[in-house]
């Protein structure tokens, strides 16, 4: 963790921890909220911005599948990346 503290600490200027569980601990949509988030702050959205259509954590998993698909074209397959 100290590695990750000292890597954002040195790369951004604000920044903030997450208080909301997006998935659950059971989640196989991981891959998903990755990509996703990668995407979104490639186009310059904030990660508040990311997690603010997100509501309960089955809800949220739910929407992440359904935001992937329209936005990659395709549902990632279980055991895919070892999910």
């Amino acid at each position: 963790m100290p590695d990750i503290l000292a890597f954002i600490k040195r790369n951004c200027t604000t920044w903030d921890y997450n208080k909301r569980q997006l998935q659950s601990l059971t989640s196989d949509v991981c891959v998903r909220y990755c990509c996703l988030f990668a995407l979104y702050m490639d186009r310059g959205r904030t990660p508040q911005q990311f997690v603010a259509p997100f509501g309960e954590v089955e809800a949220a998993d739910f929407e992440v599948g359904r935001m992937f698909t329209a936005e990659f074209g395709a549902e990632i397959l279980r055991g895919f990346w070892g999910q």
